[in-house]
């Protein structure tokens, strides 16, 4: 009788911490935000936490997303910084949003972001943090203008004028240039009454592009792509990765502990049920 509590008392810990796993598991996972239904269809390629950004949910980016149709590859940022107008006030103080950096060569190494060697211009205006030059490629009488035409520029050099230079890279210093007909789409919230979104709470809102990958010479769909973007703080990043067309899984730890003990648990109770038959 005793032999039998140890046993029965040792299977209730297993079958508990089981199911203690799993309610932390779900909370872990659990957010105060989720993906806009435009982005329905989509796959996530990042998913930044939604609490970490500094100065509050103005800053936070939420969302990564990217499709892929033969050499048309679509990508999405959902943030709660404003990307439609490119810049907020906070604080006595004007932010602006930064391009979207892109290495289709696997290879991101290199200070100050050097290793992204392509950058999307969303179009918007640009300035560095502390207020000393606009941020683009386009000179205009010796000074930035702040604003480059909208398009997909190559040999990209960064401007990382950031309160969190680890953030970088932030926007276009210098580029080879425009690449022709490279950017078949830039969508961003329309403005209408429904716009900025109020989702979850928050005031939200996306870009999404379509760049054809045939129209980047040495580029396909058949390359590893990275992506990151931030705003000109750097109070918030956010960055992804794609191998050969086909986003990274990245199972989070707790899950695959809970799958663990799941099967450690399985396998406990067929012991039981074998030393049962053979008793």
């Amino acid at each position: 009788m005793k032999c039998l509590f140890y046993k029965n008392y040792g299977l209730k810990v297993v079958l508990l911490g089981i199911v203690m796993l799993m309610m932390l598991g779900s909370t872990a996972m659990a957010t105060p935000i989720t993906r806009l239904s435009t982005f329905d269809g989509w796959d996530v390629l990042a998913e930044d936490s939604h609490s970490d950004a500094y100065g509050g949910s103005k800053f936070e980016a939420d969302f990564l997303f990217y499709k892929l149709d033969g050499e048309e590859l679509s990508l999405g940022l959902q943030t709660r910084f404003d990307v439609e107008d490119g810049k907020i006030y906070w604080n006595e103080k004007k932010y602006y949003a930064g391009d979207l950096a892109l290495s289709f060569d696997g290879d991101t190494s290199g200070s100050g972001g050097s290793g992204y060697e392509y950058a999307v211009d969303f179009g918007l205006h640009t300035h560095d943090y502390y207020g000393y030059d606009h941020v683009s490629f386009i000179q205009s009488g010796g000074n930035d203008t702040g604003t480059d035409p909208q398009g997909l520029y190559g040999g990209v050099t960064w401007r990382n004028d950031l309160l969190h230079p680890e953030s970088a890279p932030f926007a276009m210093d210098d580029s080879s240039g425009k690449i022709t007909d490279a950017l078949v789409s830039n969508e961003t919230n329309t403005g209408d009454d429904e716009n900025p979104l109020w989702h979850n709470g928050y005031k939200t809102y996306y870009r999404k592009i379509v760049l054809n990958l045939a129209n980047v010479s040495g580029v396909s769909s058949a390359d590893d792509v990275d992506v990151h973007w931030t705003m000109s703080c750097g109070n918030d990043e956010i960055d992804g990765h794609i191998i050969g067309g086909n986003p990274v899984p990245e199972p989070t730890t707790i899950a695959l502990l809970g799958i663990g003990l799941a099967g450690f648990g399985g396998g406990y109770l067929r012991r039981r049920r074998r030393q049962k038959k053979s008793a």
